[in-house]
């Protein structure tokens, strides 16, 4: 997993920090979506922008849910960058794979700061 730089000098091509075990054989990262799938993003994006009652699945088990209802509206850019901050919250807390109740609490957190401030 190489990258390419641009330089004054010209294109030069870096080495990547991982190397498979078996040349022949491609590494592949896989990365999952901010609160276990796509769909819990939509729904956070939805819950957000028109504030109303949102609900997690837990990717694994699809009988864990979590509900809850923001206090305030926010406009779709402000609760992508909430959604944002969230998860720089969690991955600084050293959370890699956060729980869904995990995901609500840093949107919450951040979502009261946020409501508080609106007129």
């Amino acid at each position: 997993m190489g990258s390419m730089d641009i330089t004054p000098g010209g294109p030069v091509r870096r080495p990547g920090l991982l190397t498979p075990a078996d040349p022949q054989r491609a590494i592949v990262v896989a990365l999952r979506s901010f609160a276990g799938s796509p769909a819990n993003y939509r729904s956070l994006v939805r819950g957000l922008t028109e504030a109303r009652t949102t609900t997690l699945v837990d990717p694994v088990d699809r009988r864990i849910r979590v509900r809850f209802t923001p206090q305030c509206a926010l406009p779709e850019e402000d609760a992508r960058q909430l959604l944002l901050a969230a998860a720089e919250r969690i991955a600084a807390g050293g959370i890699g794979d956060p729980l869904i109740q995990e995901v609500v609490g840093a949107v919450v957190d951040l979502l009261d700061d946020k409501c508080a401030l609106a007129p």
